[in-house]
């Protein structure tokens, strides 16, 4: 059995080498500790992708040691995350993450950049060629976006298919699988999920089928 994921340009293969890279609105940020991919995500650290956004962390992000909580505001809106979490609160709604933020040596804390970003308005994709993460505000962004409204995968006849359905431009795709654990990517390119058209803000996909085990 293998794990189906559905991913919108930021599913990264770790076994990729060299370094991961951050850049905002084209330039280059200049990070003490390297972004890293965790479970096919990127993670950042937090304070110099505020420093990038904004030219100051105060009072921006606040810490609380007690709570292992990182507080983040921007431009109207609020993002807090528990390190070793995934759910977060946006504007004090609850949202799910593929990965939670971390503490990293040096007692960094690394944030799940597609998530913060995305919810704090920005845009994100990834250059897997040189693999760098692109963050864009919006004024910035160059993408014309996908809207995804539909996933389904459906096994059948011992081949399985995934189903994407979609508004706005078309989009490039590619698939992938990956070992250690077993997974089949579905990398769309320049997409988004349409979070909204889900009720309650969130999606569950059916799996549990003779070739998916989850999605």
């Amino acid at each position: 059995m293998i794990a189906g994921a559905f991913c919108t340009a930021m599913f990264v293969s770790a076994a990729a080498g060299g370094d991961v890279t951050l850049e905002l609105d084209g330039a280059q940020v200049v990070c003490d500790a390297p972004p890293v991919i965790v479970e096919g995500r990127a993670l950042v650290p937090v304070r110099a992708l505020f420093e990038a956004m904004d030219g100051a962390v105060d009072p921006n992000v606040k810490w609380d040691p007690v709570l292992r909580r990182v507080d983040l505001s921007y431009v109207g809106t609020s993002v807090t995350l528990v390190i070793g979490q995934k759910v977060a609160l946006v504007n004090g709604q609850e949202k799910s993450m593929e990965v939670p933020a971390e503490i990293r040596p040096g007692d960094r804390t690394f944030i799940p950049v597609r998530f913060v970003a995305e919810a704090l308005g920005f845009f994100v994709d990834w250059d897997p060629d040189r693999r760098t993460v692109l963050v864009n505000s919006p004024e910035e962004s160059e993408f014309e976006f996908t809207s995804v409204e539909s996933i389904e995968f459906v096994a059948e006849d011992g081949m399985f298919r995934a189903s994407v359905g979609y508004t706005g431009a078309q989009p490039d795709y590619r698939t992938a699988a990956y070992e250690e654990p077993d997974r089949f990517v579905v990398d769309v390119s320049n997409a988004r999920i349409r979070m909204d058209a889900y009720e309650g803000g969130s999606m569950e996909i059916p799996g549990a089928n003779a070739a998916f085990e989850r999605i």
